[in-house]
């Protein structure tokens, strides 16, 4: 596996498609939401767990695995990595927008079948891959971050429409009831709000969770789940939301964070600049800097960096049962880092985890666990090259497909 791009040691907050933008030196604009959380009768809240499990992820957590080699032998097929994918029964559809800004359709075995849209100014191009959602009929809409325009490609991927939106573009987005769903990564005068609904003119229809602060944070993290259930969560804070339609509701309560030490570092941290400020999130070994939430068929799978660590937790239903496998421990200042298991997981679909192994978590597994990490590959990919030395040198990222116990 050729080192295509680092994204080990660098923290998520510089990488990631939902990363914040530059802050608003102004002062904050009490802004008055249309949509507030409601009270719930009962909230359900995860058993509190920080002990990492004796095993490794794939020993504990799965009955089965499968890997797939994305084809390496052409430029148009060739990503860095993967920010969303879409399964259907017989193609993989992955989003590159951190690094080659390309969305690109595989069959099953990892053959190439066609890139959808292209970087350009005409209509159906855009200039700076943004965020990618499906909606219910198949289509996929991409937001163009750098001409704040929507761009809507039908399911074989032509593109059939386009919307100029003259706005700030979200970071995060689903479509629900013609209208689109948005999540922003910051305050500013124009941009008030974590969350926001507007309409394909770009006109704002309904607004929540106003920015309290003029700090640039990484956007909330939208999910859509396979019976099509709206979750929402944003970084610093342990709940998770339900959206249904345009009401919000706290469905979760995670135990990830401790609500107390984190309110106490905001307020700590309210007069840092943005390096300043992000050096202490990454360093403070007590916070939880950044939660990524999958959510299986009677399962959870989160990813969280608390400190130096990252942590992959596969919990119940119920939140009752928990499991922690630690990632990697990472050490910024010196840019070195321990991982025990080198894949990110990107979605569930098909009964599947599905997520890459990366080449750069690939490298700094130690050697017992990198011979392990081979034999399994070879033992269980739909297409695997000749030997070790071939799974090496691939060009290209390869897919992980786990079936959780």
């Amino acid at each position: 596996m050729k080192k295509l791009l680092s994204s080990v040691i660098i923290p998520a907050f510089m990488t990631a498609c939902s990363g914040g933008g530059g802050n608003y030196s102004g002062s904050i604009t009490p802004a008055q939401p249309s949509v507030v959380p409601d009270k719930p009768d009962s909230i359900e809240v995860w058993t509190p767990n920080d002990k990492p499990s004796e095993h490794d992820l794939i020993d504990g957590a799965t009955e089965e695995c499968k890997y797939v080699f994305l084809q390496s032998d052409t430029p148009k097929s060739i990503i860095g990595c993967i920010n969303r994918i879409f399964v259907d029964d017989s193609t993989f559809t992955v989003v590159d927008n951190s690094f080659t800004e390309k969305i690109v359709r595989f069959n099953r075995n990892g053959d190439y079948i066609q890139s959808i849209g292209s970087k350009g100014k005409a209509r159906g191009e855009y200039v700076g891959l943004g965020c990618v959602t499906k909606t219910d009929d198949g289509n996929l809409v991409i937001s163009d971050r750098l001409s704040s325009k929507l761009i809507i490609y039908s399911s074989d991927g032509k593109a059939i429409d386009e919307f100029r939106m003259n706005k700030q573009m979200p970071h995060e987005m689903i479509i629900t009831d013609s209208l689109v769903l948005g999540s922003f990564p910051g305050y500013h005068k124009s941009s008030e709000f974590r969350l926001k609904w507007f309409n394909l003119d770009g006109k704002d229809v309904l607004t929540a969770f106003p920015f309290t602060s003029t700090r640039s944070y990484v956007a909330g993290h939208l999910l859509k789940d396979g019976d099509g259930k709206i979750y929402y969560n944003y970084d610093l804070n342990d709940t998770i939301f339900r959206i249904d339609n345009h009401r919000i509701t706290p469905e979760i309560v995670m135990n990830i964070h401790d609500q107390e030490l984190t309110d106490k570092f905001i307020k700590d941290t309210e007069t840092l600049d943005q390096k300043n400020y992000y050096s202490k999130l990454y360093q403070d070994e007590n916070i939880v800097n950044q939660v990524d939430l999958i959510k299986c068929n009677n399962k959870w799978v989160v990813y969280y960096q608390k400190g130096s660590n990252t942590y992959v937790s596969v919990i119940s239903d119920n939140g009752k049962s928990r499991e922690n496998y630690q990632r990697a421990k990472l050490d910024y200042k010196n840019k070195k880092g321990k991982v025990f298991f080198p894949e990110y997981f990107v979605d569930y679909a098909d009964g599947y985890l599905i997520g890459y192994i990366d080449p750069e978590g690939f490298d700094y597994l130690d050697n017992s666990r990198k011979s392990k990490y081979l034999k399994r590959i070879r033992q269980n990919s739909v297409n695997t090259p000749a030997d070790d030395e071939d799974i090496l040198n691939y060009g290209n990222l390869i897919l992980c497909l786990y079936k959780l116990k």
